[in-house]
């Protein structure tokens, strides 16, 4: 296992930070990604010590990381992003080799198991810069339908991760309230300045729970800002009701999405300066004048002269 050490300080100070808020049902919450993308981590370390966390893990690979911490201060987020660090090679670890994730922007994605699907259905384009609506539909495989479980007082967490790791976002569901509820209900006009092209979502009823009324499969709801255009790995997070997994772990799914710059910002006019002609002094103007009249009196003499030898 590696031993992973987080320090908080005030900048100014130097002094310790204690008074972190806590933030669905964590202080910090340390996300991260390996270069090849395809080996992801989401924890969170305990205080051992007046303003510093740890947390003891072990790396299922060995390669290059990257990651990115989220802790609250005073109802303020704050999100660090760390260097790249190794994490060498040592049994039980497998070194894999550092070629490029591969890109299947799918729709629809089957858990490992093969027990649940997950539908993505989102706006389009997806545009940096604005929120974008990104909506997720739990089944099970067979598409009965499907109930969620809080994991960290959300039914879903979602962190996505620009293709080059220096882009990140960390957020929740929108139509759920802090504990993971279901929020109230809102216009279809919800202020967006863009237009969704949110497919329905396809809704199994066939599922049955354990009073035998129909389940509906959940919809989980996202407006996610993406910082920068760019290509993006999504990676949700969610426990499906009554799965027997240990209380702090869930499963996750990956997508990949493209996000577009916004061509619709204005773009700033650069004025070009008016070109602008050095005026001469009197003494510089009567200096030239003086030496074109030499010159000129110079070529008159010399026509004169060759007139006079004709």
């Amino acid at each position: 296992a590696v031993t992973l050490r987080f320090t908080i300080t005030d900048k100014m100070s130097g002094v310790p930070i204690d008074t972190l808020d806590l933030a669905h049902e964590k202080y910090i919450h340390a996300i991260g990604l390996d270069k090849n993308l395809d080996n992801f981590y989401h924890i969170h370390p305990d205080k051992v010590s007046s303003g510093v966390w740890e947390i003891k893990y072990i790396f299922k690979n060995a390669g290059t990381y990257r990651m990115y911490s989220d802790i609250a201060i005073g109802g303020r987020q704050y999100v660090f992003g760390h260097n790249f660090f190794n994490i060498e090679e040592t049994e039980p670890l497998m070194t894999k080799p550092a070629v490029s994730a591969q890109r299947y922007f799918l729709k629809s994605v089957i858990t490992p198991d093969n027990q649940y699907q997950v539908i993505l259905e989102h706006d389009t384009p997806l545009v940096a810069g604005k929120d974008s609506a990104v909506h997720f539909t739990v089944k099970h495989s067979d598409g009965d339908g499907l109930e969620l479980d809080n994991y960290l007082g959300a039914s879903m967490h979602l962190a996505g991760f620009s293709d080059d790791l220096k882009e990140y976002v960390h957020t929740h569901p929108s139509n759920h309230d802090a504990h993971g509820g279901a929020a109230p209900s809102v216009p279809a006009d919800d202020g967006h300045d863009h237009e969704h092209s949110l497919l329905p979502a396809k809704i199994a009823l066939a599922h049955t729970n354990e009073g035998g009324e129909t389940v509906d499969s959940e919809v989980v709801m996202f407006n996610v800002n993406f910082p920068k255009p760019g290509i993006y790995k999504l990676i949700q997070q969610f426990r499906p009701k009554g799965i027997t997994l240990p209380g702090d772990q869930s499963l996750f799914v990956e997508f990949w999405v493209q996000v577009e710059a916004d061509y619709g910002q204005t773009v700033a006019k650069v004025e070009m300066p008016e070109p602008t002609v050095k005026k001469m002094s009197v003494g510089t103007q009567k200096t030239m004048l003086f030496i074109i009249s030499i010159i000129l009196m110079a070529l008159l003499s010399r026509f004169v002269y060759k007139k006079i030898q004709v």
